[in-house]
């Protein structure tokens, strides 16, 4: 059976989350994450499309992607995650095991101003909610990294100017009824789809 269409409208910024099959680990070191950033880098470079935020966690990655054209978000996608599967597979020593992704991916549509800046805010806070740092500055593998010196090459400027307290919006994470509200919208916007070929609602993604 076909997959369903992935639709972007014209100039429209989408968050889009994908994690390990099973919830497995897809970056166990800090080379496997700086091979994975290496290899986004890579893809932008083939495709027309800009990299607004990202975070690399240790099962899972969150990207806010604005597209120059219509496809340009499913094939940069194809390719980081066709790309990243092979290595893995072959870094594990795991080739022809079946899938390292959970899904294709799931891409949830910013339609705000609002939302643009949660969405940011709570992509590049990942690591803090989780646990894993006391400040998200402290997480190597996230555009916020970048935004304070990293050179990568991977993001771009986006639409909005961000806040000179940037940081300290971030570290202050959102509140509850932010995301709660947030988990809502993500349940609320499955994979993005012409109404006729919309997908059904359990393909959701479980945000994190």
């Amino acid at each position: 059976m076909p997959r369903a269409v992935r639709y972007s409208p014209p100039d429209s910024i989408h968050h889009v989350i994908n994690r390990g099959n099973d919830r497995r680990c897809l970056f166990a070191s800090p080379d496997d994450f700086a091979e994975f950033l290496g290899l986004m880098a890579r893809a932008k470079g083939h495709c027309p499309i800009r990299v607004l935020a990202y975070c690399a966690m240790p099962n899972h990655w969150h990207l806010v992607l604005w597209p120059k054209q219509p496809q340009a978000m499913a094939a940069f996608l194809h390719r980081l995650c066709t790309a990243h599967s092979i290595r893995w597979r072959q870094s594990t020593g795991t080739v022809g095991q079946g899938h390292v992704y959970q899904h294709r991916y799931h891409a949830f549509l910013i339609e705000s101003e609002t939302y643009y800046f949660r969405a940011l805010r709570y992509v590049e806070a990942n690591p803090l909610r989780a646990g894993l740092v006391r400040s998200a500055a402290e997480w190597p593998w996230s555009s916020l990294a970048e935004r304070r010196g990293a050179e990568r090459g991977i993001l771009d400027p986006g639409p909005l100017p961000l806040p000179k307290n940037w940081l300290d919006q971030v570290d202050a994470c959102l509140s509850p009824e932010e995301i709660d509200d947030f988990h809502r919208r993500l349940r609320k916007h499955a994979p993005t789809a012409p109404r006729r070929k919309r997908r059904s609602a359990e393909t959701a993604a479980n945000p994190s």
